[in-house]
This record gives C-alpha cells, structure tokens and sequence, in this order.
C-alpha cells in the first residue's frame, strides 16, 4: 500500500499536466471573477472586511481546479490505456487507495496555491480601488477552509475517473458539470442546488451567497458524498475487466 501511494505521489509530481492542473487553483477564480457581473463584484462603499470577503468569494472555485486537476490522475490512464497495466503491477484495492490519497494530496496543494494566489490578487484589486485588505478573523477563516474543501475535492476528483470510465465524460463531469449544472441550480433553485457536491464544497467555505448549507451540514453532506463515491467507485472497479 506505501508503496502504491509513493507511486502515486511520484507520478503526480513528475507530470507537467501537474503545472498546469496548479495553474487552474489560480485560474478558476480569476476566471469567475472577470466573468462576474459588477453587482458581484462591486465593493464600492464597503469596509474593508466587507470588501475582502466579496472578493474572496471566489475562492469558491479553486475546489473546482481541485477535482479537476485529481481526476486527471485517473482521468489520463483511460486517454493511454494504462490502467490494465496498472492494475497488473499492484492489488486493485492498494492502487485505489493511493489515487484517493494523491489526490488529496494534490487538493492541499491546490487549496494553499489557490488561496494564496487568488489573496495576492485580492490584495492588487482593492488597492486599485483604493481599499484596504482585511487580514481579521473571518479572512483566515475563508481560506482555511478553502484549503480544507479543496483536500475533501481531491478524493470526490479520483472517484469520478471511477465511476465514469471514459476519458471525456469524467473530464466533463470535473470541470464543466460545476458551471453548467450545478450553478445555474444554486442560483435558481439553491433548495435543490445546495445539496450537490460542488455546492456542498461551496457551502464549506461559506462565501457570501445566500442559499448555501450552513458549515457544519455543508461538511456533513460533503463527507457523504464522498463516502458514496468512494464506495460506488470502488465497488464498479473491482468487477471491472480491465482486459
């Protein structure tokens, strides 16, 4: 099982697809951020702790760069058909393990390179505007926890790839089903939208969006959802004939 997981964990680090997924935990919320409406965005008369926590909010995303950049680990066997020799080289069950693990892994690292990047852009964007960062309570609380829904989207990436056994519908479903399903329910339907997995995530960081799960049940129902996931994609794996 170590030995898996260090496999793992070697493979992501050597990959240049790894710089790229990192530039996502960045990407995400610069993208959302350009692409917002400027009532989104506006903090024109605000505090400076009101201030940061709208610009902030964005930091909602870089989760999202989480399960992409996670799924890719699994996501890339399908695109060169190497998981039968992975599967050849070490027990189902240890390289299943180490997947999830890594891709909690590289959550982490998404989740401080995001919440670090994003804070720095923050940071420009207010002074721009003549406002000042707010470095209080609340701030480091938004990204603590933004770092700890990004370690929870890692393994929720890995067993996507698991589920969907197909290069372009698990890459689909990491990257675009969060914008094109899961956000049009929040915004319209947040009774329903709340409960689905990037919203959970969502609700863990707590941005100001009304709508969300309160923290502990946004966490609750994140740890289910994963739980199933993790049972579901385990479960489809081991039957699977990988010949």
């Amino acid at each position: 099982m170590r030995d898996a997981i260090r496999a793992e964990l070697l493979k992501a680090r050597g990959s240049w697809w790894m710089l790229f997924g990192l530039a996502y935990a960045y990407l995400m919320p610069a993208m959302c951020y350009s692409y917002a409406p400027d009532s989104v965005t506006a903090t024109d008369g605000a505090d400076s702790a009101a201030a940061t926590r709208t610009l902030l909010a964005f930091l909602t995303a870089v989760p999202v760069a989480s399960i992409f950049l996670a799924n890719w680990g699994i996501a890339k066997e399908y695109f060169y058909r190497s998981l039968p020799r992975t599967a050849l080289t070490q027990r189902r069950i240890d390289g299943y393990v180490a997947k999830c693990v890594s891709g909690a892994v590289q959550g982490l690292a998404v989740g401080v390179l995001g919440t670090t990047a994003w804070s720095v852009s923050t940071w420009i964007i207010l002074e721009q505007r003549h406002q000042s960062f707010d470095l209080g309570a609340a701030t480091w609380q938004t990204l603590v926890l933004t770092v700890v829904a990004s370690v929870l989207a890692g393994p929720w990436g890995v067993t996507l790839g698991y589920l969907l056994p197909n290069y372009w519908a698990t890459t689909a479903a990491a990257l675009i089903a969060p914008f094109a399903l899961e956000l049009p329910l929040m915004l319209h339907a947040p009774s329903i939208g709340r409960f689905l997995p990037v919203s959970t995530l969502a609700g863990v960081v707590q941005p100001p969006i009304p709508g969300l799960l309160p923290p502990l049940a946004a966490v609750a129902a994140s740890l289910l959802w994963i739980a199933a996931s993790l049972l579901g994609g385990w479960h489809l794996f081991r039957r699977r004939d990988l010949t």
